[in-house]
């Protein structure tokens, strides 16, 4: 897999094709968010998650984990892109 979010794709049993028609996209746009769930919509994530009788939020911390160990791949993590600030 290419990221853990393709990974948890493959754990559930999720062909490309099913995934595609539960978040409702086509094609080329399937790929794309397998290969960066970071351009996932809020709304698919959730329907994903009422799909997978799962939790959004564990949804969301997999693609921002993704996301972060790509950003660090490329050598363009800081930490303050992640970080909330009060």
């Amino acid at each position: 897999a290419r990221n853990e979010f393709e990974e948890m794709l493959r754990v559930e049993g999720l062909s490309k094709r099913r995934f595609g028609i539960i978040i409702d996209v086509k094609g080329s746009t399937i790929d794309k968010y397998i290969n960066d769930p970071s351009q996932i919509r809020v709304h698919q994530i959730e329907s994903l998650a009422n799909y997978l009788e799962a939790d959004a939020t564990a949804l969301f911390k997999l693609i921002h984990e993704d996301y972060a160990r790509k950003l660090i791949s490329e050598g363009r993590y800081e930490q303050s892109y992640f970080s909330i600030k009060k």
